[in-house]
């Protein structure tokens, strides 16, 4: 069975080839921004391109920042992630000692093993960097993984980059916007760096809400879609085959079509693991797999997997854009589509405000995390699935 909500790494990772060729063939001139909300598969894609990188002899350094809330911390988890791939661990603390790092006087002479000396370097970064000293900090840290390497490519990968930035404008939205500013200047100083950012809800959202988008204008954006329907259908072959179960092409149709294409993948990982704890695959038929979706994955079984997209307005939107936001989505999974027109009205109505400017950066972000996409004048929701459970329980 594939994971739910976890990363899809070796052979759970289902091919998604058009993303990785693109982000392969422009991290070699550009910064990339991966669009897609959480459980997309953001984190496997950036897993198997930190692979294929590595496979090039490209130093990689990736990291998770979806708790980090400091420009003080992002510095010390970079440095430490760092730690694990450059190879003289010792070496780079002597380096950086001699720069501006004097806690880490006598690490690089400490005959300990890796996990403990990874252990006293990161205790001595966190005693070292504070609000004062954070931005020399970082500039001698990237300066020495710099100097570590003697290649001119490095790639940062570096996951939940927008609930950083999030967690760090909650407690000061100006160091926030200083934190932006720097990490622009280390981008456009640097050259030979590049960096891989993800998260799971809209870098464009938070960052307006912080400063101005020229901060992350220099990314190039790349959407991660659901699967495909010859992806989504390899996913639910490839469980039948794990469970031991016939592989039948029709139950198979039925389980995509009740999900939609694009299919999300954790939606259509949820759904298999329900069915997977209901029945036994050999006696599955259509009406079963019809029942499983309107009353486990559609019931109260299914809250788990889809409250967190109506939390996530309350949380990273502002109070009157999140009530223009979910009247749009009651109103679009009541007909189906809306006209922009119409959406506009609402945005009006909800907010008081007469800006249609105002509004289609309220539409961008609901395209850009993924519960709408625009067909010319009219506006759609991105998944069956979700349309199906906002109608049920908000419309």
């Amino acid at each position: 069975m594939l994971p739910v909500g976890n990363p899809a790494i070796g052979e759970d990772f289902v091919d998604r080839e058009d993303e990785i060729k693109e982000i392969i063939e422009s991290i070699q001139k550009d910064n990339i921004l991966l669009v897609a909300p959480r459980r997309y598969g953001k984190t496997s894609i950036m897993r198997k391109i930190e692979e294929i990188l590595n496979k090039k002899d490209y130093p990689t350094i990736f990291l998770d920042i979806y708790s980090v809330s400091t420009p003080e911390e992002f510095i010390t988890e970079l440095a430490t992630a760092a730690f694990d791939v450059i190879k003289d661990k010792k070496s780079l603390i002597s380096n950086l000692k001699r720069s501006c790092f004097e806690k880490l006087k006598g690490l690089d002479e400490v005959n300990i093993s890796i996990r403990d000396l990874k252990f006293k370097f990161k205790r001595s970064l966190k005693k070292e960097i504070n609000e004062e000293n954070w931005k020399e900090k970082g500039w001698a840290i990237f300066t020495e993984i710099k100097k570590s390497f003697d290649q001119k490519f490095i790639c940062f990968i570096i996951d939940e980059f927008s609930e950083c930035v999030h967690n760090i404008g909650k407690k000061d939205k100006a160091k926030a916007e200083e934190f932006l500013k720097w990490f622009r200047s280390i981008r456009m100083s640097e050259k030979h760096l590049r960096f891989i950012l993800s998260g799971s809800v809209s870098n464009d959202r938070v960052v307006r809400n912080i400063t101005t988008l020229s901060t992350i204008n220099d990314f190039k954006r790349v959407p991660i879609d659901g699967f495909k329907k010859k992806n989504a259908l390899f996913v639910v072959k490839k469980v039948f085959e794990e469970e031991g179960w016939t592989y039948k092409k029709e139950i198979a149709e039925k389980i995509i079509n009740c999900i939609g294409v694009p299919s999300v993948p954790y939606f259509l990982s949820a759904f298999l693991s329900v069915i997977q704890e209901e029945f036994d695959g050999e006696t599955l038929n259509k009406g079963i797999i019809e029942d499983l979706y309107n009353n486990k994955l559609m019931g109260s079984h299914g809250k788990l997997y889809f409250d967190y997209y109506v939390q996530r307005l309350k949380i990273y939107y502002p109070y009157e854009e999140q009530k223009a936001a979910k009247s749009i989505l009651k109103k679009l999974c009541q007909t189906g589509e809306i006209l922009t027109e119409i959406a506009f009205d609402i945005f009006k109505k909800e907010t008081g405000i007469n800006n249609y400017e105002a509004f289609k950066d309220l539409i961008s972000d609901l395209e850009n995390d993924f519960y709408i996409k625009q067909k010319k004048n009219k506006i759609i929701f991105y998944s069956k699935v979700l349309e199906d459970w906002w109608r049920l329980y908000y419309a």
